[in-house]
């Protein structure tokens, strides 16, 4: 079941077709670099051959047959480079556009472990060696990044090409069976290594974008939380300044409440200091009543008498 899992990345639904346009991305990134650095080491292969071929240093070398196959890998790299989309373009292609430019990888691939497997062919003849088509795997192993069903078809068709063409062209029965064991022990740790790879790409590309996807979150609970506290400092300054006037209006209320201590004859009231005061004064100093003097009509008529007799 393990195996299983590390061969098969299981993305988040939510996640995959984030995750297949990051990763295409990065493996277009890669492949741009890899196709122009392979251009300019051809080209320098082809010159050396040419010029080789001129001086005529070794006539035992085919150099018109290594020439055409090195012009050859140039002119599959300069199409797959013009094929290549912009990176800003990519963003705004669909899931079944970016499919499409995959599977154009995968012909790629395929192209190029082939190439890798036909030059090893040739060189069997030479130098007796697989260098070219391993060198190739592994490279393409590390630069394109797919699912391990993509790449079952490029790694079985150069396989098989190489593995049914060394008889043909290694007449040695040891160095062939050497060659065989080789192959098997490289192109399985290849895999590996490949399958490792894409697997921690994979997962890491996919925290990325769950962290990204709780940032997102976070602000927007942020941006909620500062809103209702926002909210909340509002309410607690308009429950202060309520409670505020509730307590001015009992203050009020409660200003000439309980029992006050008055002068049965001249009517002063003692206030809380003991000192005693005129009755306006006290109800003035504890409430908002302000005191109008005048006469009632007994007090008139007994002040001034006279007023009274004046009076029709």
């Amino acid at each position: 079941m393990k195996m299983i899992e590390f061969l098969v990345f299981r993305a988040n639904d939510d996640l995959k077709s984030e995750l297949i346009r990051i990763m295409l991305s990065d493996n277009l990134r890669r492949g741009r670099i890899f196709v122009v650095t392979i251009i300019l080491f051809e080209s320098v292969l082809v010159l050396t051959n040419i010029v080789i071929a001129l001086l005529k240093v070794d006539s035992s070398v085919q150099f018109g047959a290594y020439t055409i196959m090195y012009i050859l890998m140039i002119l599959i790299n300069v199409v797959f480079f013009f094929l290549l989309p912009n990176q800003k373009t990519l963003e705004t292609k669909s899931t079944k556009d970016l499919l499409k430019l995959e599977n154009i990888m995968i012909l790629y691939i395929t192209l190029i472990l082939c190439w890798g497997s036909v030059i090893s062919l040739m060189d069997q003849k030479l130098y007796g060696q697989l260098m070219v088509f391993m060198v190739n795997m592994l490279v393409l192993s590390v630069v394109c990044q797919l699912e391990y069903k993509k790449l079952l078809l490029p790694y079985a068709i150069s396989i098989i090409i190489l593995a049914a063409g060394l008889p043909f062209f290694q007449p040695s029965g040891n160095v062939l069976f050497g060659h065989y064991i080789n192959l098997a022990i490289f192109v399985i740790i290849s895999w590996l290594a490949s399958r490792m790879i894409y697997y921690n790409s994979c997962s890491n590309i996919q925290s990325g974008l769950l962290l990204k996807k709780s940032n997102i979150a976070l602000e927007k609970q942020i941006e909620q939380n500062k809103l209702m506290n926002s909210r909340m400092v509002k309410t607690h300054l308009s429950l202060r300044t309520t409670i505020s006037e509730l307590k001015n209006a009992m203050e009020q209320v409660n200003l000439l409440s309980g029992m006050l201590p008055i002068c049965s004859s001249c009517k002063k009231i003692r206030d809380d200091g003991g000192y005693w005061q005129q009755i306006e004064s006290y109800i003035s100093k504890h409430s908002a009543v302000e005191f109008s003097h005048s006469l009632c009509p007994e007090c008139v008529n007994k002040l001034y008498p006279n007023l009274k007799d004046k009076n029709p």
